[in-house]
């Protein structure tokens, strides 16, 4: 079996409880919105180096152990926002490219109907998200009826700011948010979309790469190998394999709680006979008292010689000095490391995490309080105004009419 390296935080953090929790969230308010499934929609962002190409196979002679062949290996990054829904459609997407402006020096000469926009890291922002929301989302999921709409994504800052928050609730948006570090499991976009559309990018790299010598992959060359990759990649087949696998659509809880990634597994039992091996003399001993109750073991099943009993003897003096060794450096570990623990500086405060969806349901409550402050703030402020105005005219008042007066002499 290969091993695939997985974040610490996405390991421990999708539990069988918060993922149950969050399917039935999603059928609850289903039902009581009446959500449709071509209403039902996925957000997510994804990045990509522009140049960057997987190993590949190559032909070489058989004298040779390994080939190198040339890559536009041009490592600037853009993101993309993608956006599908539960019946196998597709959004426009949003390009953000590293930079202050956009440039047209940029874009081919054909420039696909997307959303462009700039960044200083090539990240999404507030106001990106916002952009999104507003040009391509909105105008292009309007539902034929005055339905409501369930848009379902991460907790990125940027899908969490009050302005994005407040605009879908006007426009009958249902968010709702993925558990913390359980895109992996529950993101549509994750599970299907992403890793074929970055298998066919890495494709149009490669015959890039063989047509014009590994140049650099410019944005103008990624735009349009990027609409390629996109327009064979994200069909409805992978579409619904995606909602599936997540198990919203159709909606199958068990499916995603049992899985792999989820379900700690038990390890299979071993048989009767391989169990009563592991009893006795082929377990490894901890102590000189087990290495002499397997060595009694052994004795039973098969006769060994006088010089296997010395051995023996030896090897269970010798675990019990390694034992004895252990035992005296792991107080010591611990007395240093109580010291150190003395000497260690105050941890700093964590920010404590607010969960998305209950900051949604509550928008109206802060937009009532947000407008409510600002009223006040300008009601404390007209008094100051009056009271300046009623102080300019009462020293005017005081004023004599020769203070006012200017004496000149010709």
């Amino acid at each position: 079996m290969i091993g695939r390296k997985i974040e610490a935080a996405r390991a421990e953090g999708a539990t069988q409880e918060a993922i149950r929790e969050f399917l039935q969230l999603y059928e609850q308010l289903r039902v009581e919105l009446g959500i449709h499934n071509e209403d039902t929609w996925n957000m997510d962002e994804t990045g990509k180096a522009l140049g960057v190409c997987a190993n590949t196979r190559v032909l070489a002679g058989s004298q040779k152990k390994k080939a190198y062949y040339q890559s536009p290996e041009n490592r600037e990054w853009a993101s993309i926002i993608e956006c599908i829904s539960a019946t196998g459609k597709k959004l426009r997407p949003a390009v953000i490219f590293k930079g202050k402006n956009l440039q047209s020096t940029w874009f081919p000469s054909t420039i696909p109907d997307w959303l462009y926009a700039t960044s200083e890291n090539g990240w999404t922002s507030n106001a990106i998200g916002t952009e999104w929301l507003q040009r391509i989302f909105l105008p292009d999921t309007t539902p034929s009826e005055d339905r409501w709409r369930m848009l379902i994504l991460d907790g990125h800052g940027s899908h969490i700011d009050l302005e994005f928050l407040w605009i879908c609730k006007q426009n009958k948006v249902r968010l709702l948010f993925l558990p913390a570090h359980s895109s992996h499991i529950l993101q549509p976009l994750d599970l299907s979309v992403f890793s074929v559309v970055k298998r066919f990018y890495r494709q149009q790299i490669q015959e890039l790469s063989h047509l014009d010598d590994a140049a650099p992959v410019r944005k103008e060359r990624f735009i349009t190998a990027y609409h390629i990759a996109r327009e064979g990649a994200i069909t409805e087949r992978v579409i619904h394999a995606g909602w599936a696998t997540a198990g919203i659509c159709p909606l199958n809880i068990e499916r995603v709680v049992n899985s792999s990634q989820v379900a700690q597994r038990a390890a299979t039992p071993p048989r009767q006979d391989q169990a009563h091996l592991a009893e006795s003399y082929l377990s490894t001993p901890c102590g000189p008292r087990q290495l002499f109750i397997a060595q009694r073991a052994l004795h039973r099943e098969q006769s060994i010689s006088r010089k296997a009993h010395q051995l023996f003897e030896k090897a269970g003096k010798a675990i019990a000095i390694a034992n004895t060794r252990s035992a005296a450096l792991e107080a010591e570990n611990k007395r240093l490391q109580s010291q150190l623990e003395a000497l260690k500086p105050l941890q700093p405060r964590k920010k404590v995490r607010i969960d998305p969806n209950q900051r949604f349901a509550s928008i109206d409550q802060i937009m009532i309080a947000k407008q409510a402050s600002a009223l006040l703030e300008q009601q404390n402020s007209s008094p100051d105004k009056e009271k300046e105005a009623e102080k300019l005219a009462a020293e005017v008042a005081a004023k004599t009419l020769q203070s006012m007066c200017s004496e000149w002499q010709l």
